[in-house]
């Protein structure tokens, strides 16, 4: 039987830098006709393509890209960080796609052989995608987000932190996480020169000028992906933590309080500083999502039966709160603002999470907080943490926020990204002092 061979990278367009890339550049090629048959199977029995399922592309673009490449090869890459540096430095304008000859080298970089007026090759660049190799894309983490930055029931859905992030101490980052960090501060390292110019010569020919450009874009996008990724893994141990303060019984009331107030503030000002640095870049921001939701509603004003106070009407309030609600609840949250109903048991909330810009602040960080407000008032009378009970507040914190439309959130960048980026690198740098 003819076949392709796919692959199902992510649910719910969840982020994170992750794909063992290894295998899918083997994968492919390991099937008749470009491998012999195995003993005793039918010889039609054939890999006709490549393909994949994913909920959501756009992210992890070199995963997708090596995949798709798979098509039209006849051998998987010999050296798949060879491949991944040469990509970094077309996708960055620094080489055309045949102008140098790439070798891998042990440890930090990659050897390069060729013209200099061909290739401008960048050592930072060359040793953060080195470093991504061998850490998220060696690594299939699964089709989720399982970092704390989107969900407050982490705990709940881990049995412990793997070997990819941190140990069980929940202090030690495990050695691959210490890989992106790396990368995460190579690409730091590498935008002053990514945004000079080559040199030119003036018009006279006399003198030789030298200037600055913006960076391009999937620079911008690599270095945001990366420093999120390194925090949102931070984000794990710390809401872990924090959730552990809820039903502390070994402490008295004023201790626990305090722990739950350390614990919650060090989790909220991490998700205070992603939202800001997700801020710049336009891939990462909640904005040009609800504006694209909006424009499909165009101009009719015919949907209703929603089940929500006053209905909608308007479709392009509709489509926005649909938008709202896939990122939250996924079904929406009905009823009204002072009895919210939340659909189905609530079983599929958080399932397409996002890391960006807007929901971090307006929905991720006032959960964390009626959180932290249910715990401290929980621990002083004695109690148990009150699920029910914050289950009701977010609802209503939910409910009021889907319905907030029309969207105000902002469809262009905020902030330099180079300079968040390295003021949260060195910020959070005392977290990987064991690296």
């Amino acid at each position: 039987v003819p076949f392709i061979w796919t692959s199902l990278h992510t649910y719910g367009g969840n982020l994170g830098i992750k794909g063992n890339i290894s295998r899918i550049n083997d994968i492919p090629f390991a099937a008749p006709p470009l491998a012999p048959s195995p003993a005793g199977y039918d010889p039609r029995t054939q890999a006709v393509g490549v393909g994949y399922t994913p909920e959501g592309l756009d992210q992890n673009t070199a995963y997708y890209e090596l995949l798709q490449e798979a098509a039209f090869k006849a051998a998987p890459e010999s050296n798949i960080t060879e491949w991944l540096v040469r990509r970094a430095h077309r996708r960055y304008g620094l080489l055309s796609p045949q102008s140098l000859e790439l070798t891998a080298a042990e440890g930090d970089g990659v050897r390069v052989e060729g013209g200099p007026a061909e290739w401008k090759f960048n050592s930072d660049v060359a040793r953060a995608w080195a470093a991504l190799g061998a850490s998220g894309y060696a690594i299939d983490k699964g089709v989720g987000d399982a970092t704390g930055v989107c969900q407050m029931d982490v705990s709940a859905k881990l049995t412990g932190l793997d070997h990819t992030t941190f140990e069980p101490d929940l202090h030690t980052p495990a050695p691959a996480l210490c890989l992106e960090r790396i990368a995460w501060g190579s690409l730091n390292a590498a935008a002053p020169a990514i945004a000079t110019t080559t040199t030119t010569t003036t018009t006279t020919g006399s003198a030789v000028v030298e200037g600055t450009k913006p960076l391009p874009e999937p620079f911008v996008y690599d270095l945001v992906n990366t420093a999120r990724e390194v925090l949102a893994q931070l984000s794990t141990p710390m809401l872990l933590n924090f959730s552990a303060s809820f039903d502390n019984t070994s402490s008295g009331a004023a201790d626990t309080a305090r722990e739950i107030n350390e614990t919650g503030a060090l989790f909220i000002e991490l998700l205070a500083d992603m939202d800001r640095l997700l801020a710049t870049d336009r891939a990462f921001m909640l904005g040009p999502w609800l504006a694209s939701a909006r424009k499909l509603g165009g101009s009719a004003t015919d949907c209703v039966g929603t089940q929500i106070e006053g209905d909608i009407g308007h479709c392009s309030d509709f489509m926005e709160w649909n938008a709202r609600a896939q990122l939250t609840t996924w079904y929406p949250v009905i009823g009204s603002a002072s009895a919210p109903m939340v659909q189905q048991n609530g079983r599929d909330h958080d399932y397409a999470r996002k890391q960006w810009s807007g929901i971090l602040r307006d929905v991720y960080i006032p959960r964390a907080e009626l959180y932290r407000k249910q715990a401290l008032q929980d621990a002083a009378a004695g109690q148990p943490f009150n699920a029910t009970a914050i289950d009701k507040s977010y609802a209503q914190l939910a409910y009021k926020w889907q319905t907030d439309y029309p969207s105000t959130y902002p469809t262009d960048p905020v902030g330099d990204p180079v300079a968040v980026s390295t003021e949260l690198f060195n910020k959070y740098s005392k977290y990987f002092r064991a690296c």
